[in-house]
């Protein structure tokens, strides 16, 4: 099966991590594997796809949008793929247009937020050309899919759920016995990660005995506010901020418990790697999020834009290192079974195969 993944670039971020997820985990004897990118960015990301993929650049400039989707359409016409599949709603849409204009049998979209940015052409676009165009679109939750279908962008019986997949680590996060717990988040500093609210609520953990640091995997545009916050509710002594990290997954291994502060969330793939890793997880009971953690069993869960309760849950984890091996390792045992690259990818190749069948009914009718 000769498969093409189209993404802008591979710098960083969920949707660019899974394309990676896709592209390694699917077995290069079923699979002939190509990726499109439109930026030549060098990155972890880009240095973690596997030698067996085939990698093609086509620039896309300012005002060459319509050069991008020809010069696409030609490639795919030169590959003569079975399946693209498109991340993201610029690449989405030139990667249908140049899909559908070279014949590709089946074309797929990949939902990955809630795109609540979204202007009202952007909707008409999404419903009366990309929708049109294409095979299926997958949403990486269920919160997605419904967020699409009323928005009347994609009809009902044209998008189905495939969650994100991580790799599973050989071994678990080794459990710590510690009077001062090290809690850690992962995400850019931007505003739906809601940090302000996270770093409140670590000032009223530490006002209220616990001992703790907390540490900030990321960077962006809020950082220095943040940075900022912490020094005004003097936290800058148990607060630390080493900025972006090429390898989250070693830096897993250094924390107690890790915080998801979002107030928008499709399934954050950083939370899934803290939750393989064996490090028990609180987080907000948004988007996609109470999909995967069923609250006081494989996690906790509270309410976004809420400190004192965010607060709590920190100093109960932090209470008790029994209830936090617990989690953690039924957290572990909750994304292994099924937020896995091998299982994500298996729900990908299950869906190719009946498309493509139901493709090759059409034909022979």
């Amino acid at each position: 099966m000769r498969i093409v993944e189209v993404i802008s670039t591979l710098r960083i971020g969920g949707a660019e991590n899974q394309v990676v997820q896709l592209l390694n985990g699917w077995n290069s004897s079923k699979f002939e594997k190509h990726l499109v990118t439109f930026e030549a960015t060098k990155s972890h990301l880009s240095d973690a796809v596997s030698p067996d993929v085939t990698r093609h650049h086509i620039p896309l400039r300012r005002r060459g949008q319509i050069s991008c989707i020809l010069r696409m359409a030609r490639l795919f016409r030169q590959i003569q793929p079975d399946i693209v599949q498109a991340h993201l709603f610029h690449t989405n849409l030139y990667t249908v247009l140049a899909a559908w204009l070279a014949g590709v049998p089946v074309i797929i979209t990949t939902e990955h937020g809630k795109n609540l940015w979204k202007k009202p052409w952007h909707r008409w676009i999404e419903r009366w050309i990309v929708s049109p165009l294409l095979t299926r679109r997958v949403a990486v939750s269920e919160d997605i899919r419904a967020i699409r279908v009323r928005g009347t962008e994609v009809p009902e019986e044209k998008i189905l759920v495939i969650p994100p997949g991580v790799t599973i680590p050989d071994t678990a996060s080794t459990y710590r016995e510690t009077d001062t717990i090290k809690v850690g988040t992962i995400g850019r500093m931007v505003e739906a990660k809601d940090y302000p609210t996270l770093i409140r609520a670590f000032a009223f953990a530490i006002q209220s005995g616990v001992k703790a640091e907390l540490t900030f995997l990321g960077d962006g545009p809020l950082r220095t506010s943040l940075e900022e916050l912490s020094r005004k509710l003097q936290l800058s002594a148990v607060t630390h901020f080493p900025g972006f990290q090429a390898n989250v997954a070693e830096r897993l291994k250094d924390f107690d418990l890790v915080v998801f502060s979002s107030i928008r969330e499709g399934i954050p793939v950083a939370m899934l790697e803290a939750m393989a890793a064996g490090v028990p997880v609180v987080a907000t009971r948004v988007g996609g999020i109470p999909e995967v953690i069923t609250d006081g069993v494989d996690g906790l869960l509270v309410e976004k834009g809420n400190p004192e309760s965010l607060a709590k849950a920190i100093a109960h984890a932090a209470a008790d290192p029994i209830l936090r091996k617990t989690l953690g390792r039924q957290g572990r045992q909750r994304v292994a079974s099924s937020y896995s690259q091998q299982a994500v990818c298996q729900h990908y190749e299950n869906l190719f195969n009946e498309l493509l069948a139901e493709k090759n009914a059409d034909t022979q009718r």
